[in-house]
């Protein structure tokens, strides 16, 4: 596949593909995001541009600990990845799968750093909602139990 080629397949894939891709130089400074990010998080590729990743995943996530755990997986060269409630732009929030990982050259060095963001709302209200109706269907079966037992 020629340069062009593969530069119009790499569009298209990060153009369609449901996941939130943001991509950073070798500093962890941000140069591009694709749609789907901008859709599940409201910031702009033009708002996300420049800012380090950590200081877009504190400002999505809120959360300094999962910034500093962040950090000290990249530091060493390794990949993070976490489940985390995050806040949109508007202020609607989400969960979302969280991977950043470093893309390393033949030495092993990182030249650049790759963000993918997963929606995973839907699945998480999903088993909250199941977590209720468990909980509501043992305290039945206590009262039933009960019933029974007073009933003898």
């Amino acid at each position: 596949m020629t340069a062009p080629a593969a530069e119009r397949v790499l569009r298209a894939v990060t153009g369609t593909t449901s996941s939130g891709i943001v991509i950073a130089d070798s500093h962890r400074i941000v140069e591009w995001c694709n749609p789907a990010f901008s859709q599940q998080t409201g910031f702009t590729s033009d708002e996300v541009h420049g800012q380090r990743l950590e200081t877009l995943v504190r400002r999505l996530s809120g959360d300094i600990g999962v910034v500093h755990a962040l950090t000290g997986s990249l530091d060493r060269g390794d990949a993070f990845l976490v489940t985390l409630a995050g806040t949109s732009k508007d202020g609607r929030g989400y969960w979302v799968d969280l991977d950043v990982r470093p893309i390393c050259d033949e030495r092993g060095r990182a030249t650049a750093y790759l963000l993918l963001q997963e929606d995973v709302t839907e699945r998480r209200e999903h088993e909250e909602t199941m977590r209720t109706v468990n909980a509501a269907m043992q305290n039945l079966n206590s009262q039933f139990e009960s019933a029974i037992e007073r009933a003898q």
